[in-house]
């Protein structure tokens, strides 16, 4: 029997509260909404992983296209119910969207991709026994640059603490298995 496979996601929602992800993951009930913070870093994520898969195609786009994915995106997002908190609005997200995108593309770092979205799926194993247990982490790295260098895109409203980027389950768990190319085999 293949194991069962769990996520960085399902792992955070279980232990933020085991209940949240009862009802999420076990019980699968839908939500009437969806935080609007929740839709804008998707939008966000899906214009900079079109970006980077024009680049690996040879293409360097222009900031008004990375903005129109973005736009076309956030229009999709916004048709179902979302809620805003009382600093945010539908034009004020898209205007730091914008922003965001504008200082992203034209602040490159000189490295090009080498992959984009490329899901890894990793043993777990007891780190004092080396028991191997039968549930397997799946996830997705967002972009693998040249030199092996993983990135995780975040567009969070607030900074992790002190400390907090080596107890963040994320980037963490898609380092475990070695070098991108061994976590990426999916």
């Amino acid at each position: 029997m293949e194991p069962r496979a769990i996520s960085v996601s399902q792992v955070n929602a279980y232990l933020g509260c085991p209940l949240k992800y009862r009802f999420q993951y076990v019980d699968k009930i839908p939500r009437p909404w969806r935080v609007a913070a929740m839709a804008f870093g998707s939008s966000v994520h899906a214009a900079v992983e079109w970006f980077h898969r024009e680049r690996l195609e040879g293409r360097t786009p222009a900031i008004a296209e990375v903005v129109a994915i973005f736009d076309a995106d956030w229009y999709a997002q916004n048709v179902e119910p979302l809620v805003f908190s009382e600093r945010e609005s539908r034009e004020a997200l898209a205007e730091k969207a914008h922003a965001m995108l504008e200082l992203y593309v034209e602040s490159p770092n000189g490295a090009m991709p080498v992959a984009v979205e490329q899901w890894f799926e990793l043993d777990l194993a007891d780190p004092e026994t080396g028991e191997v247990f039968d549930v397997r982490l799946r996830g997705v790295i967002d972009l693998i640059e040249e030199g092996d260098v993983l990135i995780d895109l975040k567009t969070a409203g607030r900074t992790l603490e002190q400390g907090g980027l080596e107890r963040h389950l994320q980037p963490t768990s898609s380092s475990t298995g070695g070098s991108p190319g061994s976590a990426s085999t999916c």
